[in-house]
């Protein structure tokens, strides 16, 4: 099992939670809200960058190994790193009890 030191940062998952609007009519509202917080060590995949039409597009892949597995995380929430909120592209169940958990993720900079 790895050390508590390599473990350097504290990050939040968040689940979408859609409400109706009061009187029932519009488009549901999306509140990000907490699910959990865990130690977590990030490594860096790769980045890439576009130009279309003169807008520019970046993207960052990652991949997130939490010191303690989350029950229920899914793909459909995002996980939060200081100011950056990340989507989650994938989860990798921990290979032994106890161990941690992967999660790879993507954060678009528009």
């Amino acid at each position: 099992m790895a050390t508590r030191g390599r473990f350097d940062r504290r990050v939040a998952i968040q689940q979408l939670e859609l409400t109706q609007p009061a009187g029932g009519y519009g488009r549901p509202l999306e509140t990000w809200i907490p699910y959990a917080t865990r130690s977590a060590a990030r490594r860096d995949l790769r980045g890439s960058e576009r130009f279309a039409a003169d807008q520019t597009d970046a993207t960052v892949s990652a991949v997130y190994t939490l010191a303690e597995p989350v029950d229920g995380l899914a793909a459909a929430m995002r996980l939060v790193d200081g100011s950056a909120a990340l989507d989650i592209v994938a989860v990798l169940e921990p290979p032994a009890r106890g161990a941690g958990q992967s999660v790879h993720v993507r954060e678009s900079v528009n």
